[in-house]
Formats: structure tokens, sequence, C-alpha cells
């Protein structure tokens, strides 16, 4: 599985990444830190991302991945 690691460090933000809020918490995905894990290693889910916060996760891939 492909995940996106959460930084709660928001004091600035690059072209890959993209702040998400998680719970009542803002954060930003490191879309230059994408990595694959296995289902194994996942516990608890933490909480879930908005549609617009995962339409800036895919720009920040996007830019990531330069596609």
């Amino acid at each position: 599985m492909q995940v996106v690691p959460i930084s709660s460090n928001i004091s600035r933000l690059f072209p890959s990444e993209a702040f998400v809020n998680v719970g009542n918490r803002q954060g930003k995905a490191l879309a230059d830190q994408i990595t694959t894990v296995s289902k194994l290693r996942l516990k608890e889910r933490i909480g879930e991302v908005t549609l617009t916060d995962m339409a800036g996760i895919e720009a920040a891939l996007k830019t990531h991945l330069q596609l």
C-alpha cells in the first residue's frame, strides 16, 4: 500500500506538500516522501481527509512525480 506521510510541522509549505486537516488538527501531507508499506504495519486510522484535502494531495503528488 502506498502512503503519504503527514507532518504536524506546518511552518513552511513546499510545492510537493499540501495542507490537510486530520481530526481537528492541521498538518501537511508530504508527497515527496511517498512510500510503500505492508498493510500489516498499519494500525489504527487517525482520521479521514476531505475531498478538498485529497485534491491538494493529488496536486502535490503530480508536482512531485512531474505528471
